[in-house]
């Protein structure tokens, strides 16, 4: 499933260590998890689409990775 996601590239995004990327991922979502203020979500869906933006992915890799999310949402 993951592989099917993947989209080659070579943004800064694309060249980071993937330690960085999982101990980024980590911390990011816990902080989400603590912190349930919606200006905090705000913050965080914000971060996401600048993420999207810096790696050069468009709004429809967006929907093919939160697509098998919205039946448990």
């Amino acid at each position: 499933m993951l592989t099917d996601l993947y989209i080659s590239g070579d943004s800064p995004l694309h060249r980071a260590r993937p330690a960085w990327k999982l101990v980024l991922l980590f911390l990011f979502c816990t902080i989400l998890f603590v912190v349930t203020h919606p200006v905090m979500l705000a913050l965080g869906l914000t971060t996401v689409a600048l993420g999207y933006a810096v790696a050069g992915l468009g709004p429809r890799a967006a929907y093919t990775a939160i697509r098998p999310a919205f039946f448990v949402l």
